[in-house]
């Protein structure tokens, strides 16, 4: 009998809410939406717990090695968010209290108005674990607001940032020193040790010398592998130092050592970076 009373007393209290709809907003406007909510939107907001099928519906779309720039569509996500948040709506009470709900877990989520990104495929994602991403508008700001960087599998990388990408730098990490020569590369760029009074102003230690390089020379043998002739290059690296004075005691003509680590600073390799940009130039409305 006590469930039948707690059962009668809930069927009164829907029946009262449907007779006064305004019953639906009657509580505070400033009461927080729950954070669980706010996540779970926000996730969405952001492609996130999407199957990737929805973003790329046929493999020809994103072929092996290659970038695709794409816009969100903000009716597509509000459509995504509507969809969500009508999961249970079965009946007049519910669709009442949802109405009234909506624009309340808008505010909650505001998902961003502009939002571009790329999708990447490529060896490069599984090569190179934690790829550096900077993106620009086309007045060359940088667009810092990033939204979602994620590997989605080991050859495929998502980005998004808020605002419209125009290009974008993606480049090795630069958690360590690199030294070497690339592969192919036929001369090593010069760098100053110290700089002379004859630099260019604001030359820096470390800077690379305009125009200055010099020659590589391979072991012949090297198993089908080109060895570098370690000692000839740092004969040859020294010689090109005397030559453009940057390796001299500061405020003389006298030469400074040329010692392991003249010879590491002149074999210090930049991070390597590859250039995209977004020419078809999709906008968003």
């Amino acid at each position: 009998m006590t469930r039948l009373a707690q059962r009668n007393s809930q069927f009164l209290n829907l029946q009262t809410l449907l007779a006064r709809p305004a019953l639906l907003s009657a509580g505070p406007a400033s009461d927080p939406v729950p954070g669980e909510i706010t996540q779970w939107l926000g996730k969405l907001a952001v492609l996130k717990g999407l199957p990737f099928g929805y973003l790329v519906p046929d493999e020809a779309m994103l072929p092996p090695e290659s970038i695709r720039f794409f816009v969100l569509d903000p009716n597509w996500i509000n459509a995504l968010l509507e969809g969500a948040t009508s999961i249970g709506r079965s009946c007049t009470l519910e669709a009442g209290i949802d109405a009234q709900l909506v624009a309340r877990l808008y505010a909650a989520v505001s998902p961003t108005a502009t939002v571009s990104g790329f999708v990447l495929r490529s060896n490069v994602v599984t090569g190179w674990p934690g790829l550096e991403v900077r993106a620009y508008d086309a007045a060359g700001h940088r667009l810092d607001a990033v939204l979602r960087q994620e590997q989605l599998s080991p050859t495929v990388l998502l980005f998004m940032t808020t605002g419209q990408i125009s290009y974008v730098d993606i480049s090795e990490p630069a958690e360590a020193m690199h030294f070497g020569v690339d592969i192919g590369q036929a001369g090593k760029s010069l760098r100053y040790v110290t700089v002379p009074p004859s630099a260019p102003a604001k030359t820096q230690p470390g800077g690379q010398i305009e125009g200055a390089s010099v020659k590589l020379s391979y072991r012949a043998a090297g198993g089908g592998k080109r060895v570098l002739k370690i000692a000839d290059l740092a004969k040859t690296l020294q010689a090109a130092l005397v030559a453009n004075s940057a390796n001299l005691v500061p405020g003389t003509a006298q030469q400074r050592p040329f010692t392991p680590a003249e010879f590491a600073l002149e074999l210090v390799e930049g991070v390597q970076a590859v250039r995209f940009e977004n020419t078809d130039k999709e906008v968003s409305s």
